[in-house]
């Protein structure tokens, strides 16, 4: 099985000693790549398509951590690694204090007030209680994820410049790099070695769920269909039979999957979901699909279904099946252990739809009441309008979407039109000649109340 890849991002002395903590027992399916950050506003010059090729994202900084997240939400990224950061808490500044009380002979005088910056005031105040300071003997520093090192020494030397402090504390490498450089008077801040050992035990329960669930069964079935309406000759079947078992042994070899023939128009494959997703894309787009198809001439529909063992797996492979052959073209649905259903996979330029096939989701079951509409149907509407973060759509964009035809997609948005969940808001000219589309709002509550 591959290992977990984990990205350790920080200044280069905390990753060697978040390294030097690591327990060598739980390393064993884990490999890290490390990001050494010269200053905190690097952060955002390392490469996002290399942290999304992890699975993990330790991060040895407070600061270096805002800023990921924050780029995150800028970038309207819905899904990725795992984040886990080392808290610079109170019992650091306890440590990093009391060093100070000593290498000033217990002359708190020495070295207060100072600022202090990153922390929140009421950690502040907690690690001072310890060391008897209070409130006058320091100065927070409050400033946004878009601060660079310079900004933060900025605030530091101004305060130490006009006398309101005599040192300044900081949880930033660089920053204390930069100050130091300034001839001012800094202490810095670091991790304890408790709080390290708290973040990786986190680190290492994250990759115990991540390596069960790469273990999970996934099953495949994979059924051709002929397509030639001619009277049957029993050696051209024989031959697209042929065509098609050697391209299925082909993939299963390549891939090292199981495989049985469950009968003339069927194979039955077993892999485990990390196996899965890699020859799947993440269960987004199947290529084997395109190879059947255009090798053997026949349509192919194909069930993917997960599961804790064989049986389960099988049994939500038969339902994701039905689900691929009711399109009555060449596809693949996949079933998940929640009971959401995703398809069709088709290429790589077309993403699936997740719907749900709960009937327990009073939301879904209160609007298929109204509008008559399955709960399926409605779930993947809603998801339709998520990915497309638009609640506005027409006729042949539904159709496209839900891969029916221009008739049935129609007659769709006029019962929810019908109903009240869609209006027309106006029409688009389509691109060269053509009737204007009419454009509908959709207004499918993500919550329901009684009042709708």
């Amino acid at each position: 099985m591959s290992k977990l890849l984990v990205g350790i991002i920080g200044p280069k002395d905390l990753v060697e000693k978040i390294l030097n903590q690591c327990r060598p027992e739980k390393m064993e399916y884990i490999e890290y790549k490390l990001f050494i950050i010269q200053k905190v506003e690097n952060t955002r010059d390392i490469d996002r398509r290399l942290l999304a090729k992890c699975d993990i994202l330790f991060f040895a900084g407070q600061m270096v951590y805002e800023i990921y997240l924050e780029d995150s939400v800028s970038s309207d990224e819905e899904t990725g690694p795992i984040s886990i950061n080392i808290g610079y808490d109170g019992s650091a500044l306890y440590k990093s204090l009391y060093e100070l009380a000593m290498e000033n002979n217990g002359m708190l005088s020495l070295f207060t007030p100072f600022t202090i910056d990153v922390l929140r005031e009421n950690e502040v105040l907690n690690s001072l209680k310890e060391v008897d300071l209070h409130m006058e003997d320091f100065i927070t520093i409050d400033g946004p994820s878009t601060y660079t090192t310079k900004d933060w020494a900025n605030i530091h030397e101004r305060y130490y410049k006009n006398g309101e402090s005599v040192y300044a504390v900081t949880c930033l490498t660089s920053v204390a790099e930069e100050l130091k450089n300034r001839g001012i008077p800094v202490k810095r801040v670091v991790p304890t070695h408790s709080s390290i050992n708290v973040a990786l035990e986190m680190v290492y329960a994250q990759s115990d769920i991540l390596i069960k669930n790469q273990l999970l069964t996934t099953a495949f079935l994979i059924k051709w269909k002929e397509t030639d309406r001619r009277p049957k000759n029993r050696y051209n079947f024989y031959r697209q039979k042929l065509k098609f078992e050697e391209i299925i042994i082909d993939f299963c070899e390549k891939h090292n999957v199981s495989l049985t023939f469950s009968n003339e128009h069927q194979a039955n494959l077993y892999t485990n979901m990390f196996i899965a997703k890699e020859f799947t894309n993440n269960f987004t787009s199947f290529s084997l699909i395109k190879e059947i198809e255009d090798k053997t001439g026949n349509k192919v529909f194909i069930g993917i279904g997960i599961g804790n063992e064989t049986s389960n797996a099988e049994l939500s492979a038969e339902k994701s099946l039905k689900f691929a052959e009711s399109k009555n073209k060449s596809c693949a649905y996949v079933s998940f252990q929640n009971g959401d259903i995703s398809g069709p996979l088709l290429t790589e330029d077309q993403s699936p739809l997740t719907f749900s096939t709960s009937f327990d989701n009073e939301l879904l079951k209160e609007i298929s009441k109204k509008t008559n509409l399955s709960a399926v149907t409605i779930s993947r509407l809603m998801f339709l309008l998520q990915q497309n973060n638009e609640e506005n759509l027409t006729i042949h964009q539904l159709a496209e979407a839900f891969d029916v035809s221009l008739k049935s997609a129609s007659r769709l948005l006029n019962q929810l039109e019908q109903t009240g969940f869609a209006k027309v808001i106006g029409k688009e000219q389509p691109p060269g000649r053509g009737r204007p589309r009419k454009i509908y709002n959709l207004m499918i509550p993500n919550s329901f109340s009684k009042d709708v």
